[in-house]
């Protein structure tokens, strides 16, 4: 099946599901803004959405409960207190994790205009978020003045003001928090380079750095565009080349100091990252 036929638009919306939804047609005061379209949705039974290359950004607050988040790479969980960005011309599918649960989300359709075109370089992010029942209120607010008898349209600008305000803060929060990851991995690894010597695995390196194993070599390809495994043996031969030039350490003591048991693995993943035998590249 190709890309395209697998990530074929679908909604599946189960009677039992309820939703309310903030139109900017409605006068909701969120067109200024490139908003097209958002709601509160109380999800249960079945409910499904599936977008190929969706033209706007979708933001999915997650206020109870836990859907189930689909891409071409990955299934993640979507747990309650998140904040889940899906920047335009993504594929994916998001869905009730299970039909005997129920799902409490705020969503939003963005437009893909100049303001907010930076979040096509952040990807697909799922971010523990605080402010979920900010965005809620907020949004149940909204919701109700457009539908109100008389509504007042500086009310409306205001709520709409308030509104962005806080999904650019926890835009700009989760974007820092990924900044803050990317460095704790960095240090992570340059913290590993005093630890060398121990007999690292994947499962070992994840608990260590405190991800599951999926996680942190998810992780290490999307911020060092290696896994895990790769990096740790990109240190231990850096560490080599170093030793084989700066000591008279002979090719076991080296070995053993890097993470290897015995100097023929050792001398065969040395040459395989290095291109070259250790002792030819010590007396080149």
């Amino acid at each position: 099946m190709d890309s395209k036929n697998r990530w074929e638009n679908k909604l599946i919306l189960d009677p039992a599901c309820e939703e309310i939804f903030i139109d900017n047609r409605l006068q909701a005061g969120l067109m200024e803004f490139d908003i097209q379209l958002g709601g509160v949705s109380n999800l249960s039974k079945r409910y499904l959405v599936r977008r190929h290359q969706c033209k706007y950004h979708t933001l999915i607050y997650t206020r109870l409960g836990q859907g189930l988040l689909k891409t071409a790479s990955e299934n993640r969980q979507i747990p309650r207190d998140s904040l889940l960005l899906l920047p335009a011309g993504s594929s994916f599918s998001y869905q009730l994790e299970n039909a005997n649960n129920n799902w409490q989300i705020v969503w939003y359709l963005i437009d893909d205009a100049p303001n907010w075109q930076w979040l096509k370089n952040r990807g697909i992010c799922l971010n523990t978020n605080n402010n979920v029942d900010n965005i809620y209120y907020l949004s149940l607010a909204l919701y109700q003045e457009t539908v109100a008898r008389r509504p007042s349209s500086s009310l409306l600008s205001l709520n709409a003001q308030l509104l962005v305000g806080h999904i650019n803060r926890d835009l700009q929060a989760s974007e820092n928090f990924s900044c803050r990851k990317q460095q704790n991995i960095e240090t992570f690894f340059h913290q590993l380079e005093y630890k060398l010597q121990q007999p690292w695995n994947l499962p070992a390196l994840a608990k260590l750095a405190g991800y599951s194993p999926a996680q942190f070599n998810r992780l290490c390809l999307q911020q060092l565009a290696t896994t895990p495994i790769k990096k740790l043996r990109q240190l231990r031969m850096q560490r080599a080349k170093a030793l084989l030039k700066s000591s008279e350490l002979n090719l076991s003591d080296i070995a053993n100091a890097v993470g290897y048991k015995d100097v023929f693995n050792f001398s065969s993943a040395f040459k395989r990252e290095v291109g070259i035998a250790p002792n030819l590249y010590r007396n080149d």
